[in-house]
């Protein structure tokens, strides 16, 4: 075998392992826009014994949004804490960690976002569409429960928590920030 050759072959092989890397990149990112739904939501407020209201909005960009108003036990409250589920997750599971909070006072907000739980959608962007969910999920508190927007608080987790930052600075008035194992980039 000559030189030529040889070196057409390493460029065929290497032409090759860039193909294959290419396609399981491909794969990967299809995996990451469009997450495995889990069927019915795991944990629901009625587990927990919490009176709540199952709510529909819809985004700027018209994807159907699915939550739970959840009001404070011991009546009327201004202060609402505002849940954003990290990638892969749901609603359900922000509940089943925070579900006590409704009764030191809080009303409780939790939604899904674009494909994940029971909303509609099929691209998760792992942040920026997201962004929008929050936005169309802000405004439906603050026009269907006015009542219960004089004091609001994000608490997001992994892509929930990037979503969160971003709330907290485009909405000065948000009087409060928690977002737990968030991303830095």
């Amino acid at each position: 075998m000559s030189i030529a050759e040889l070196v057409n072959w390493f460029l065929f092989a290497l032409a090759l392992m860039g193909a294959a890397l290419v396609y399981l990149a491909y794969r990967k990112s299809s995996e990451i826009i469009a997450p495995v739904r889990g069927g019915a939501l795991a944990y629901n407020p009625d587990q927990y014994r919490l009176a709540h209201e199952t709510v529909e909005f819809w985004t700027a960009d018209r994807v159907r949004l699915k939550g739970w108003f959840i009001p404070a036990p011991e009546g009327e409250s201004s202060r609402t804490i505002i849940f954003c589920h990290g990638w892969g997750s749901n609603r359900g599971e922000m509940l089943r960690d925070t579900w006590f909070l409704a009764e030191k006072g809080f009303n409780l907000f939790y939604f899904d976002f674009r494909a994940s739980g029971e909303s509609k959608g099929a691209v998760s962007s792992v942040g920026y569409l997201e962004t929008r969910d929050f936005d169309a999920a802000y405004e439906f508190l603050k026009a269907h429960r006015p009542h219960a927007a004089g004091k609001v608080a994000v608490f997001g987790t992994s892509m929930g928590g990037a979503v969160a930052i971003y709330a907290a600075a485009k909405y000065p008035e948000i009087a409060c920030l928690l977002a737990e194992n968030t991303f830095l980039s």
